[in-house]
């Protein structure tokens, strides 16, 4: 199927001079040159009709390119390459994340981690507190 389409596209290439050639020609001769009655809309519309009679139409099935955007996605992947080194990634994590950025249900919520952080005075009072030492006794 692909093939063939390929094959009639190359075929409206083809003749795409000649069709060319003979419209503009059609043109010129309905139109006049001298009286100043060509136009660059008309030019546009007539090889806008010439190329849908060759069959190279702007194809209409075409979907839009879809908007960057921050998304849930993105922020996980920052997170898992912050947090994480490569190697500690499970493939299937891999998988679900791809899947997810192809996805165009993509949600757009900022991440936020699974683990409850401790507030900033909490860090600082455990990290300063002192360990037992053993003493020697002489």
């Amino acid at each position: 199927d692909l093939f063939r389409k390929l094959d009639n596209q190359q075929k409206s290439i083809d003749a795409l001079p000649d069709t060319l050639e003979k419209c503009m020609e059609k043109v010129l001769e309905e139109k006049g040159v001298a009286a100043g009655n060509i136009t660059r809309e008309l030019l546009r519309l007539e090889i806008r009709s010439m190329l849908q009679d060759v069959g190279l139409q702007r194809a209409q099935s075409i979907a839009p390119a879809p908007e960057d955007s921050l998304s849930e996605w993105l922020m996980l992947m920052r997170h898992i390459i912050r947090k994480r080194r490569v190697a500690q990634i499970k493939l299937t994590t891999v998988l679900r994340l791809v899947r997810e950025a192809e996805s165009r249900r993509t949600r757009n919520l900022p991440f936020t981690p699974r683990k409850r952080q401790k507030p900033a005075n909490e860090r600082c009072a455990s990290n300063t507190t002192e360990r037992p030492t053993a003493q020697t006794s002489e």
